[in-house]
């Protein structure tokens, strides 16, 4: 069967961003040479954002916009990517260029030669402020120690297999990719990570580290530990063994 690809870029305010990485992604999703869409959730952007997509849906019939009424967050925005996406793989990258469409070749090869289910880009050094530093690493380092799995980055890009965005998870947070990797994991799912470059953001301003999003954070591991503790056992799976009892 021949493979299938969404290219998915949420933004929220990237009107100096947006145009540039649509075209990337239409120009990479092209030469990879599979049946692709270009997906971009627009979270009730107001700076101009929705008016530069709309001509380039005008444009380019890869395309696909959808447009929240209101601001749900970077959550709430991939939250509609998996939802919304309409291939068989997921390329999970950004609006701000901090890294490069590019990045999705490197990474389809590695999901084929496992093949592995999640591919994970690590980035060797992150263009952040010393405290997005410290508290992207406290969380990583934190639910690595609790859960026993491997996160590798799990704020970076992702690429994915579609049962990889099917996996539940409770967090409504930050922490929900790590809760997603942490289950991908505990549910034998293979996961791999390959090395990319951070570049730094040449439009815009980041988000990620706010202080509301560190406190939904620290809420969402702490209640997805406690789960798991709970969990009438020692391992993320039996959280995931509960769940399908209880649905």
């Amino acid at each position: 069967m021949s493979e299938s690809l969404t290219i998915a870029i949420p933004a929220h305010n990237e009107r100096g961003n947006i145009g540039r990485a649509v075209l990337e992604a239409i120009d990479v999703g092209r030469r990879a040479g599979v049946d692709f869409e270009v997906l971009v959730v627009d979270d009730a952007s107001d700076d101009g954002t929705a008016e530069i997509l709309e001509r380039l849906g005008r444009e380019h019939p890869e395309l696909r916009v959808v447009r929240h009424d209101e601001n749900r967050g970077i959550v709430g925005s991939f939250m509609t990517i998996y939802s919304q996406a309409g291939k068989e793989l997921l390329f999970m990258n950004a609006a701000d260029g901090q890294w490069s469409m590019e990045e999705l070749f490197p990474m389809l090869e590695a999901l084929r030669s496992g093949p592995f289910d999640l591919v994970i880009g690590n980035r060797a050094r992150k263009h952040y402020t010393p405290y997005r530093r410290f508290v992207s690493a406290c969380f990583r380092i934190l639910s690595e120690k609790l859960f026993q799995v491997k996160l590798w980055d799990p704020g970076s890009i992702k690429l994915m297999r579609e049962p990889i965005r099917r996996i539940p998870v409770d967090s409504r947070g930050v922490f929900e990719q790590a809760e997603r990797i942490i289950r991908a994991h505990a549910l034998g799912y293979r996961v791999a990570k390959v090395d990319v470059e951070h570049l730094p953001r040449t439009s815009g301003r980041g988000r990620g580290a706010s202080w509301r999003n560190v406190v939904g954070g620290v809420r969402d591991l702490t209640r997805f530990y406690i789960r798991f503790r709970r969990g009438l056992a020692s391992s993320p799976a039996a959280v995931n063994a509960a769940d399908r009892r209880g649905s």
